[in-house]
């Protein structure tokens, strides 16, 4: 019998507890439906087996059975329940009566309903004491991991020994010398306990930035105005506006339909499936102020390829498609303005006639030629080391049946885009209205949160509020050492970086690059991005060099990275695909990809300096 997607789709979205959940959601579960007939009589499943498969009746009636006693009947519902709430065995043996239809779902598929929602997972749990009534139930759940503080780690508190060390002797060494005043003094030691906070890892980032932020109001050091300009800044304002409209392109799923909608018409191989992975990342890019949100987007869409198109686990082909969707998330990150968080401190650092001629259009227009530098590269690098191409098995039904399931545009798909419309349309013609990037982001925020896209909650949860503090913290602390006069005056200590950019430019961005490669085994992306900038900028104006353009190396640079602690959206990457039967891609030979996207990263400057010349940025 030919099994019709279409129609099992349909009836999915009409069954019990199904019918509760969101169309993307059950989008991502009926490319598994497998339609069953049984004969009057026939075994559906044992008791004691392993409980792999939840079945719904969609006709004829299913028999439970605890030996000779009949549990339950039932018809147009589920049966196997135990497969949804992760029990281990079935608990009853179901028996066909009469001719029977049943759906089944694996439990890997359900689990994507289950683990999305807590309310899935409830009724499901209801669903299956209703044919057992009074009988005990001891399901085996699924414990949750919870991150815990590791106060036996020795790295952990040498890190908060150090914080107090630190500042302790560099004030004895400090007070001798008469450069610095009492309150750049009191400066420097705070923002070495926060430093040493940042490097150890021992609380999240934005912890350390408001406690430095919160000791320079409290100690008096500069005035509060320019202690917490970073949270009245431009860049702060956008960076909210941004995470609030990728919260709600998420959620409503429209960019799921997009994937599905190219699905259409991508050829059936694994170079082009590849391809379309890397470039709805690159779409994404743009729009999603977060490699975390995106990864985050595209590990479930690829996870369901690799088993949709009967990819061999933890295969070549596997691995050139998760290399590919990890790449089209990250490696062009540094060429949109709105493309990840560390662009907007290098955009709140520059000073404010650059930050009015880097608007986003001159922006993507300045990184051009780096971009499809590294495009050209990267695809050149990929035929070399994913030389292997295989043909993909994928049905055209089973597309057509998750369109299908996920139903004409809704209410919030369509405010979504038209939002997304306006803000880039703002964007865009930025030069002929004068209206500053952040204020038409914030009116797109208002807009979405006008018509209830994002719901309080949700406005409390889905935006990345601890980035926007440490945002704000940065910004506050880079303009408190630029009024205490510490900016200019470190800068001289730089003199052989100062010497060579103004001499040998090409020397400097090797020197540059190897020095942000080499503190970043030790210190976060975000952080070594501002650390850098804020020294590096001024001295870039002091030497009649761009600002923009150092800014924009330090960002490209700081996203390389040699080892997965290195990278935090690489180890939700991971987290993302680890709980299957086995490795969803080959590690090794992924990382090797990822060092050869570093080598890229530097040479696309190099290409790109003509260019840079010829727009008059160098």
């Amino acid at each position: 019998m030919i099994v019709n997607l279409k129609q099992m789709a349909k009836e999915l979205r009409t069954a019990p507890i199904l019918s509760e959940c969101s169309v993307q959601e059950l989008a991502r579960v009926v490319p598994y439906a497998v339609e069953h007939c049984l004969e009057d009589g026939e075994i559906l499943f044992q008791s004691g087996s392993p409980a792999l498969m939840l079945y719904f009746v969609r006709s004829g009636k299913v028999q439970l059975l605890a030996g000779s006693r009949v549990v339950a009947e039932v018809e147009q519902g589920f049966v196997g329940e135990e497969a949804a709430v992760s029990s281990e065995c079935y608990m009853a043996d179901a028996v066909a009566i009469g001719a029977t239809e049943v759906i089944a779902l694996p439990r890997e598929a359900i689990s994507k309903v289950t683990s999305a929602s807590s309310e899935a997972l409830d009724r499901f749990y209801t669903s299956l004491l209703s044919h057992y009534g009074d009988r005990p139930i001891k399901p085996s759940l699924p414990i949750s991991p919870i991150v815990q503080l590791k106060t036996t780690d020795w790295v952990q508190s040498c890190g908060w020994i150090l914080s107090v060390v630190v500042p302790v002797l560099l004030y004895l060494w400090l007070r001798n010398l008469t450069e610095f005043d009492w309150n750049s003094q009191m400066f420097l030691l705070v923002l070495s306990s926060t430093i040493v906070m940042w490097v150890f890892g021992m609380v999240p980032e934005f912890i350390p930035g408001l406690f430095c932020i919160l000791s320079l109001l409290i100690l008096d050091i500069a005035p509060s105005n320019v202690i917490l300009a970073g949270f009245a800044s431009g860049s702060f304002f956008m960076a909210l506006s941004l995470f609030g409209l990728g919260a709600v392109l998420m959620g409503s799923g429209l960019t799921y339909r997009l994937v599905l909608w190219l699905s259409r018409y991508i050829p059936k191989t694994e170079f082009w499936y590849a391809v379309s992975m890397f470039v709805t990342g690159l779409l994404m890019t743009p729009i999603l102020p977060s490699a975390n949100g995106r990864i985050g987007l595209l590990g479930p869409i690829l996870s369901d390829t690799i088993d949709a198109t009967g990819i061999k686990q933890g295969s070549r082909a596997a691995t050139h498609l998760s290399f590919a969707a990890f790449s089209g998330a990250s490696l062009l990150s540094h060429v949109f303005l709105s493309s990840k968080s560390a662009n907007f401190v290098v955009y709140g650092l520059l000073p404010i006639q650059s930050q009015q001629q880097f608007s986003w259009i001159y922006w993507l227009q300045a990184s051009l030629v780096i971009g499809l530098a590294t495009l050209v590269l990267y695809f050149l690098s990929t035929f070399f080391l994913f030389r292997n191409r295989t043909k993909l098995q994928i049905s055209r039904q089973q597309v057509e049946a998750q369109v299908e399931t996920l139903g004409p545009l809704s209410s919030q798909e369509w405010i979504s885009l038209i939002s997304t419309v306006i803000l880039l349309l703002g964007i865009v013609t930025a030069s002929i209205h004068k209206i500053q990037l952040p204020w038409i982001g914030l009116g797109v925020l208002f807009l979405v949160l006008a018509f209830g896209l994002l719901k309080k909650n949700e406005f409390r949860t889905q935006i990345d509020w601890p980035f926007l503090i440490l945002l704000g913290s940065l910004v506050g602390i880079s303009e408190a050492m630029s009024y205490l006069g510490l900016d200019t005056h470190f800068g001289s200590y730089l003199t052989w970086l100062s010497d060579s950019m103004k001499s040998n430019f090409s020397l400097f961005i090797f020197l540059l690059s190897v020095t942000i490669l080499v503190v970043r085994f030790v210190i976060p992306n975000t952080t070594a991005v501002a650390i850098f900038a804020t020294i590096l900028i001024p001295m870039s104006e002091a030497n009649g060099v761009n600002p923009w353009l150092i800014g924009a190396i330090i960002l490209n640079i700081s996203d390389a990275w040699f080892f997965p602690y290195q990278c935090s959206y690489y180890l939700q990457f991971q987290e993302l695909l680890e709980n299957r039967p086995q490795p969803l891609f080959n590690e090794k030979l992924l990382l090797k990809g990822n060092f050869l996207s570093t080598v890229i990263r530097f040479l696309s400057i190099y290409l790109s300096l003509g260019y840079l010349r010829y727009m008059g940025i160098l």
